[in-house]
């Protein structure tokens, strides 16, 4: 009996190790397979607004300098504005009134930075050529808004404007050049408020600033208009 269970015992030893020496070894990496059906097309995400700044028309940049709230702590900020509402160029107007000899030039425009925070607008208008030439500046708007930390802004705005041409000028434009071949429009400005206020039969003038303090908006733009002509 003995005997017969050492022999089992050897038979059954010899049988797995044959077993496991007949394992199958895995084979080769097999081609790629084709590629699949394209899937469906997703859900249509919401539909933009126009509060969405994606354009850019050439820029408008400068520097703010004058007091604080307090009237002691000095206010020397930069500023550099290249997106647009639109795509299309801002649009610089030639009035003909009485024929050619009383040509006027006018623009408006504005840009904004990428987040639509901050802004500055300019307005002018010339009855002189558009090359090497000045602007009588009619109003200026800035706001300037910096993230100074995680919940903390620092915030500085203020609004020139004129309707009168014997109202004292605090605003200039220089150096006008209008590229007709590309449509650039460039100059240096400056425009100061005082929070001063003039409204009567000669003059309007309106001058502001969040700060109640004055403060002096001077740097250069560059844009593309097209030139659109009326006749009056």
């Amino acid at each position: 009996m003995k005997k017969h269970c050492i022999q089992y015992t050897f038979y059954l030893i010899t049988a797995l190790t044959l077993l496991g020496s007949c394992k199958k070894k895995d084979g080769e990496i097999g081609p790629k397979g084709a590629t699949g059906d394209k899937g469906a097309v997703g859900v249509t995400g919401p539909k933009g607004t126009d509060a969405q700044l994606i354009y850019k028309n050439g820029f408008i940049s400068g520097t703010v300098t004058g007091l604080g709230k307090d009237g002691i702590t000095p206010i020397n900020e930069n500023f550099r504005y290249e997106f647009s509402y639109s795509s299309l160029p801002a649009v610089l107007t030639k009035r003909i009134i009485n024929g050619i000899a009383d040509t006027t030039y006018t623009i408006n425009f504005a840009l904004y930075d990428s987040l639509n925070t901050s802004s500055a607008i300019l307005s002018f208008n010339t009855e002189t050529s558009l090359t090497n030439s000045t602007a009588d500046f009619s109003s200026g708007t800035l706001s300037l808004i910096k993230k100074v930390n995680t919940n903390q802004y620092k915030e500085l705005s203020g609004y020139y404007y004129v309707s009168r041409t014997n109202t004292p000028k605090k605003g200039s434009v220089t150096n006008l050049k209008y590229d007709q071949n590309t449509g650039m429009l460039s100059a240096d400005f400056t425009w100061s408020v005082d929070n001063t206020n003039v409204y009567n039969e000669f003059n309007y003038y309106y001058s502001v600033s969040n700060t109640g303090q004055p403060f002096t908006v001077k740097g250069a733009f560059s844009i593309k208009c097209i030139l659109r002509t009326e006749v009056q």
